[in-house]
Order: C-alpha cells, then structure tokens, then sequence
C-alpha cells in the first residue's frame, strides 16, 4: 500500500447498489404482477436514486 492511499477518495463503485435493489425489487413486482414495465421503473428508480446520493456526498467537504 502506497503512503497516499489512505487519504484517497473512495471510489464511486458503490453507486451500482441502488441501482441493482431497484432493479430486484422491480422484477420481484413485475413477476407478480405480470407486468414487464415495473422493471423498467424500478431500475429508473434506483438509478435516481443512487444519482441523488451521490451528488449529496459529492457536495460535502471533508473537515481536516
């Protein structure tokens, strides 16, 4: 481990998470409903949400 790789800035790769939960939950309705499109909204649905927390953590500032 380099000296500077503690003070790097985590990687944005947790942002994937939302995205995959809402699309879980979306096919778990849409396999009970019978419906495709619930799906489609809840993929839509964790992609926003995943894109409000990060511009929410992105927008913070450290205190060093």
């Amino acid at each position: 481990m380099a000296p500077n790789d503690a003070n790097r800035t985590r990687s944005n790769g947790w942002l994937y998470l939302p995205l995959i939960i809402g699309l879980a939950i979306g096919a778990g309705v849409a396999a009970m409903t019978g419906q495709w499109w619930w799906t489609t909204v809840g993929a839509l649905l964790g992609a926003l949400a995943g894109t409000v927390s990060a511009l929410k953590i992105g927008g913070r500032k450290s205190d060093d």
